[in-house]
């Protein structure tokens, strides 16, 4: 039954799913031009809803909380995006239920998915009273960008959910998770993308580690994928870049790169770095149609 029931969860919310850079990205690029929710150019006498500007200081909002480049290569602002990359949104829930206190209203404020549900409710309201408040004066234009804009935010959330999904099907001492990290960049929204995995050892001897991959796909660098493996305190490292000039400017940073992380009281057993194909993380594997008759 739970087989079952995880299969039609992720039928449910994966053909919908909208990639979250993507959309982050156009969102900011229509915030310069226009009010969201509306057709109106920026300039120019707003659609009648009253809804539409505080629609878009909330998604001024949401944008510019996410992390900036900065953050994301410090390790406490990599932690804290991680923890609020949406995926661990419910457990953070059951948490603060659990031990009242143990987190902050502030800290759950900054939670990716807890921001796009208060977003999609309000869109969600918004389009109702343009439709059952002001059907005189609304448009069908404006009706329809209201209506496109709740589907994009939908969208954000199912994808959210899909990565949610992925867990289940692992073993319980073998989790393994896949995020997205949207960050803040001069050209608009990038992502991080984030597999994290719990390795067991082998045998009684070897103690189990974690591995981490992120890729990454910089202007200037190109695509990018960190591989970390930790176990105890031996850390390994790898990088791959898909182009040459990067792969060597990376090899070149190796021995600081070493430094740094001996700064941190971690022992690095292995450090390297190299040119290849830069693969995205498994993307979720369970089946979307069932196969028994």
């Amino acid at each position: 039954m739970a087989r079952d029931w995880l299969t039609q969860q992720v039928r449910l919310h994966l053909p919908q799913a909208r990639a979250l850079a993507e959309t982050l990205t156009e969102w900011s690029r229509r915030l310069g031009h226009e009010t969201i929710g509306t057709t109106q150019p920026k300039g120019q006498t707003p659609a009648p809803s009253t809804a539409a500007v505080p629609i878009n200081d909330r998604l001024e909002r949401l944008i510019s909380r996410l992390p900036g480049p900065s953050t994301l290569s410090e390790p406490s602002g990599l932690q804290r995006a991680v923890e609020g990359s949406g995926i661990w949104l419910e457990a953070r829930l059951a948490q603060l239920a659990l031990t009242p206190g143990a987190l902050t209203d502030a800290r759950l404020g900054e939670d990716l998915k807890g921001q796009l549900l208060q977003f999609a409710d309000q869109i969600r309201r918004h389009n109702r009273e343009a439709t059952d408040t002001e059907p005189r004066t609304a448009t069908p234009a404006v009706i329809n960008a209201g209506k496109a804009l709740e589907q994009e935010a939908e969208g954000m959330l199912k994808q959210l959910v899909s990565l949610q999904l992925q867990p289940l099907e692992q073993e319980a001492e073998q989790p393994r998770w896949v995020l997205d990290l949207p960050y803040r960049h001069s050209g608009g929204v990038g992502t991080v993308q984030a597999e994290i995995e719990r390795e067991r050892g082998q045998g009684e001897v070897e103690e189990a580690g974690w591995t981490i991959r992120l890729r990454l796909d910089l202007t200037e660098l190109g695509p990018l994928t960190i591989r970390l493996t930790l176990k105890g305190q031996r850390l390994s490292a790898s990088l791959l870049a898909e182009r040459a000039p990067t792969a060597a400017l990376l090899r070149s940073r190796l021995p600081l790169l070493r430094e740094q992380l001996e700064a941190r009281d971690l022992e690095v057993a292995a450090l390297h770095a190299g040119q290849g194909q830069t693969p995205n993380p498994t993307p979720h594997s369970g089946p979307l149609i069932s196969e028994q008759a």
